[in-house]
């Protein structure tokens, strides 16, 4: 980043650390605007200007955290809320707005919602700062934060004085313009360039205003949308799943297969690429992948002393409760330093390594020695 785009950022997160309304969203994103947009309803501005922005000329109230009928998700019951439920002056459902400020627009989150709320709205309203990677289709559309930016700040004067209701409007479109810019700022390309590592003052600037953590959900999730469909493409590959979360401010992005009772795969986190198995698996059964260099090997390290008295161990593990252990181990060569690297690089690296998990004489083995254990 040069030093000029450094400078603007610095000053836009200065203006930012400014404004008192700052720090009241401090606690929870979602919520805060969320709560905002349902008092701004309340008012007799505010409700002009979300009908023009939301086109809909009936829309009375908001509700906030509604839930919805149950439904069935991946064989469970399910009942999702709503951040904010839009309502006519007679009370009838309208509108369900799905607010993302921390977090970016997920697809199947969306398909839940709609499931849900099938039989009493027909309206759905995405509003983020960030597009969604995926293709948008009716019943849904996307309203961006400059869009209700530009719709509430029509009218306005900024250099006259007015009453709190006014005022109080104005900074928040001054908020709202300032975040904007700096998720504008994030250029995101594709590549796994998103570290820490690899943008150190970028991220000491972000993490100012906690917002670090929703450029690693942004980036993370763009990389992840761009390489599960490459390996998709592949025909031998059209089984993959793939996620992404976020760990200790890391965006965390898992490759994968499900086989069995256990799943097998890529995962990047920060600057570590990592061979994982996941599921009820005893150290045991590690032990002996590492033994006999199946999937786990001494290329793949983790020498992580767990007391003064144990040796180093070579594999990393989180206790996932009833769902099993994670188990990992990372490449310790070639990614891990600066980790800044091009999107076909690390596609390559990742298909490389998912090649083994289609060899079934390579899974047999695996299943072998988990079965026995």
């Amino acid at each position: 980043m040069k030093n000029n785009k450094i400078n603007d950022l610095e000053q836009t997160i200065k203006e930012i650390q400014n404004q008192p309304i700052f720090y009241l969203s401090l606690t929870s994103k979602e919520l805060f605007h969320s709560n905002f947009l349902q008092w701004l309803c309340s008012t007799d501005i505010g409700k002009t200007k979300l009908r023009q922005l939301l086109e809909i000329d009936d829309l009375y109230s908001f509700g906030r955290e509604i839930s919805g009928e149950k439904i069935q998700v991946e064989g469970k019951n399910k009942t999702p809320k709503a951040d904010l439920i839009g309502y006519d002056e007679l009370g009838n459902s309208i509108l369900v707005i799905e607010n993302k400020v921390k977090d970016i627009p997920n697809q199947s989150q969306l398909e839940n919602l709609k499931s849900s709320f099938v039989n009493q709205i027909n309206k759905y309203v995405i509003l983020s700062f960030i597009e969604p990677y995926f293709e948008i289709k009716e019943p849904f559309k996307f309203i961006s934060y400059s869009d209700l930016r530009k719709e509430l700040e029509k009218e306005l004067v900024f250099d006259k004085e007015e009453g709190y209701e006014i005022e109080l409007l104005k900074d928040y479109v001054k908020l709202i313009e300032r975040i904007q810019k700096i998720v504008d700022s994030y250029n995101i390309t594709g590549d796994y360039n998103f570290t820490i590592q690899s943008r150190p003052i970028f991220f000491e600037q972000l993490n100012k205003i906690n917002f670090w953590e929703n450029y690693q959900r942004a980036a993370g999730g763009y990389f992840r949308e761009i390489v599960s469909a490459r390996i998709r493409n592949i025909d031998k590959f059209q089984s993959i799943l793939s996620n992404s979360s976020i760990n200790h401010q890391k965006a965390t992005i898992n490759f994968y297969f499900e086989i069995q009772d256990f799943e097998i795969g890529i995962q990047l986190e920060n600057n570590q690429f990592r061979r994982f198995i996941y599921g009820k698996i005893n150290k045991e059964c590690v032990k002996e992948l590492i033994a006999k260099e199946i999937w786990f090997n001494n290329k793949f390290r983790l020498d992580r002393k767990i007391n003064k008295e144990e040796d180093y161990r070579p594999y990393g593990s989180y206790n996932m409760k009833e769902k099993g252990t994670f188990y990992y181990q990372y490449k310790k060569d070639g990614f891990y330093k600066k980790c800044d690297h091009e999107l076909d690089t690390v596609l390559r690296m990742i298909v490389e390594d998912l090649e083994l998990l289609i060899d079934e004489n390579f899974i047999a083995k695996i299943k072998k020695i988990i079965k026995r254990k």
